[in-house]
Order: structure tokens, then sequence, then C-alpha cells
């Protein structure tokens, strides 16, 4: 079960990865550079503890470990309705493959989605 609870998370990382590489038109490297090293922030979190890490580091490892999961949710989501919408005809390929267009529009659908969620998540008015 717990390999199972694993392996569903790396296998979205894979396919997010892989369509987040097809996507960018440019600087391909930059990408996998910065996804290994998210990966590698997330290996030094669980293997060494955030106790033995400096402060400012730990904090820095710890604010972009604790979101990952979501934003993969979110992006896992995004690309799978691009791909079904594709298959469908409805959105070009073009859209998808070595496109600042497309680029462009996931980066500001998911700034979005989550400068929304951070207001609503604030704004204490929304429950009275």
């Amino acid at each position: 079960m717990k390999l199972l609870f694993l392996t569903i998370p790396l296998l979205a990382m894979v396919y997010v990865m892989f369509r987040i590489y097809n996507i960018l038109p440019a600087f391909k490297t930059l990408g996998v550079v910065l996804g290994i090293g998210l990966l590698a922030g997330m290996v030094l979190m669980i293997v060494f503890g955030m106790e033995k890490l400096p402060m400012t580091l730990a904090t820095i490892i710890y604010q972009t470990t604790t979101s990952w999961l979501f934003i993969l949710l979110y992006l896992f989501m995004i690309f799978l309705l691009m791909d079904v919408l594709r298959l469908l005809n409805i959105i070009p390929k073009e859209l998808l493959f070595n496109s600042w267009k497309g680029t462009l529009i996931i980066t500001v659908v998911i700034a979005a989605i989550f400068v929304y969620g951070n207001i609503h998540y604030y704004d204490k008015n929304v429950w009275k």
C-alpha cells in the first residue's frame, strides 16, 4: 500500500514533467535543471530531515516542498484536460508542443487559481 501511495505521485510527476518539456519552446535544459533541483530538495528534506539543515535553507525547502503536491495535482489536471481536448480536436496540437502561447496560458491559469485560492483563504468574512 505504501508503494502504491508513492508510485501514483511519481507517475503524475513524470507525466507533468514530460508535458512541460514538450510545451516549452526554449530553455528545455533550464526546465530539466529546475525539476531535478526540486526533486533534490524533496530528497534532502526526506533523507536528512529539516532539523539538520540551516534555518534559511530549511525554510526555503519547506515552503517549496510542501506545496509541490498541490501544484502537481493542478498541473496534472490541466495537462490531462488539454490532452483530452486535443484528442477531440477542440484545441490545436500546436498549442501543446513547442509553444510560448500554450506555456503562457498554463502559467496564467495556474497563477490565477492559486492567487484566487490564497485570497479566499485569507478572507475570513467569507465564512460569516
